[in-house]
């Protein structure tokens, strides 16, 4: 019953730093939307979308970019529409 406890407060101070990175990728997506970066970065891609071979090295070029500042799951929070 000791050990149930633990194991309680240890999945708490987990859950808790996950919620934070979650957050934080919230409101960074929200900013990324008021900011409109998106439209801003469609129009730096315009030119490559006649060739997707370019356009996917771009794309991965970019996903490259934010995943090594970033951990996965505000990435996917922040990169998809």
């Amino acid at each position: 019953l000791k050990a149930l406890h633990e194991v309680f407060v240890s999945a708490a101070k987990t859950t808790a730093v996950i919620m934070f990175l979650v957050a934080a990728a919230m409101v960074s997506a929200w900013l990324i939307t008021v900011a409109d970066i998106p439209s801003a970065m469609v129009s730096l891609l315009e030119p490559l979308m006649d060739s997707p071979t370019l356009l996917l090295i771009a794309i991965m070029l970019l996903v490259i970019a934010v995943g090594t500042a970033m951990d996965m799951t505000p990435t996917i929070l922040i990169l998809t529409p």
